[in-house]
């Protein structure tokens, strides 16, 4: 790997962090816990655009496993390295087929995070009942991928990588 592409992962990454800890800073909303805007997977959605696939994983597992060890808890990874998986798993997809605009694989990612940790929640706990959480969690993942996605897609049209791809 050339030390400019070292360089500008290890920036995405930082971005990443700095974004999640400023997101956590805005009012929490209590509807149903855990809700978030995912600021920090701005980057991510930046790298799916315009980088490799393995960038986008990379950039996403290296700030989860970070802010897990830094600031949070081995269950915090388990829930964000799940949701953040299935949802590059499925962005990836998605954006393969040709069919969806950067704002619609933006809200696949967002509800499908969701679900990934939703998922996991009930494993962990062994309480299906919590999958009744999940329509709230499908409205408020839309919304959050609506957001990133408009962000998104102004960085993705008006940043050049500063090495080629």
């Amino acid at each position: 790997m050339k030390t400019k592409r070292i360089t500008f992962l290890a920036m995405l990454v930082a971005i990443s962090m700095v974004l999640s800890y400023l997101e956590s800073l805005l009012p929490q909303i209590y509807i149903v816990p855990g809700i978030k805007l995912g600021l920090a997977n701005i980057p991510v959605m930046f790298a799916i655009f315009k980088l490799k696939p393995s960038d986008a994983l990379l950039i996403s597992g290296i700030r989860i496993f970070l802010l897990s060890i830094l600031f949070r808890s081995f269950l915090s990874f388990i829930f964000s390295i799940t949701g953040g998986l299935m949802s590059i798993a499925f962005m990836l997809l998605f954006k393969r087929m040709n069919t969806f605009s950067i704002m619609g694989i933006s809200v696949i990612g967002g509800v499908t995070h969701n679900l990934g940790q939703i998922l996991i929640a009930v494993f962990i706990v062994n309480t299906p009942g919590l999958l009744f959480y999940f329509p709230v969690l499908i409205i408020t993942g839309t919304l959050a991928g609506i957001a990133i996605g408009l962000i998104c897609n102004l960085l993705v049209n008006r940043i050049q990588l500063p090495f080629p791809d």
